[in-house]
């Protein structure tokens, strides 16, 4: 009768409602950020810096935007245009988000590339990623080469790119990079396309 189909909707509902507490209470943090693809996004950073754009990409432990609004360390020189910057940030520079429109949503789409085959694949196509810390050690260097677990970033001075040697260059742990930049101007798209290994296989050799 109409009272036990009431009777069953409340059922219903209360179900529905359980399961939605219990996946938002086992979702990971990557889950909220792959939600936000596609969105406007403000992450703060260790450090006290701040870094706001689109969010195009969402990794196993990084996170792909472009933005015009750079921390302070990153600033353009007086006379540099403000092109739109590609920033990669790795997961444990970002000590939380927030989105400029909308709520927080899951079942956003996270890639299963990693930091290190997304480097690798940037410098395989040639990209020039600058690695950035910041703090009391503050500095914004050429990233040279990339392993599973550290970068080699230069001296400060210019670097020829066909160098294959360790030579004048500091080999960092990849952990106490903050951000990663890359080249001004390349459409998102592109990016995506070559961190996700579509035009940039990961290359074999040790050359990277």
């Amino acid at each position: 009768d109409e009272l036990a189909v009431m009777v069953r909707q409340v059922d219903l509902l209360d179900q529905a409602r359980a399961l939605k507490d219990a996946t938002w209470a086992t979702s990971e943090f990557r889950d909220l950020l792959g939600g936000a693809v596609g969105r406007e996004v403000c992450f703060e950073l260790h450090g006290g810096e701040s870094l706001s754009g689109r969010l195009h990409l969402v990794g196993t432990d990084f996170a792909y935007l472009d933005s015009t609004d750079v921390p302070s360390v990153c600033q353009p020189r007086a006379g540099e245009t403000r092109a739109p910057l590609n920033h990669l940030v790795p997961s444990w520079s970002i000590s939380g988000f927030a989105m400029k429109h909308g709520a927080f949503a899951l079942g956003g789409g996270v890639s299963d590339v990693d930091l290190h085959q997304g480097l690798r694949r940037l410098l395989t196509a040639g990209s020039s990623v600058t690695a950035q810390t910041f703090g009391a050690t503050a500095s914004r260097r050429e990233l040279v080469k990339s392993g599973r677990d550290w970068v080699c970033i230069g001296e400060g001075r210019p670097l020829r790119k066909k160098v294959g040697t360790l030579e004048n260059c500091q080999v960092a742990p990849l952990c106490s990079i903050v951000l990663f930049t890359l080249n001004a101007g390349v459409a998102p798209s592109e990016v995506v396309a070559q961190l996700a290994g579509f035009h940039a296989p990961l290359p074999p050799s040790t050359n990277l």
